[in-house]
């Protein structure tokens, strides 16, 4: 897992990666794609907001990208390139 977070860059966009990460993981779709009241039961933090993305290899969804600091919509086309 690397977290890194730019000067002056909010202090909650790693937390924010990281739990539309494992949502993007568990559920194997796109994270604003997950209904809150599922993501509600994992017993991880995870989060229903745009930016997390599967990672997929042959196939199969071997982990989770998330991208949080910067407006919802942005993260989630920053994810989608960088996956494509």
């Amino acid at each position: 897992i690397q977290q890194d977070c730019m000067d002056c860059a909010p202090t909650a966009g790693p937390f924010v990666a990281e739990a539309v990460a494992v949502t993007a993981a568990t559920f194997q779709v796109a994270s604003e794609q997950v209904h809150g009241d599922l993501a509600a039961l994992l017993p991880l933090t995870a989060a229903v907001a745009p930016g997390g993305v599967p990672i997929a290899e042959d196939d199969r969804v071997v982990g989770g990208l998330g991208i949080g600091g910067p407006a919802p919509h942005t993260c989630a086309e920053i994810a989608a390139a960088v996956i494509a």
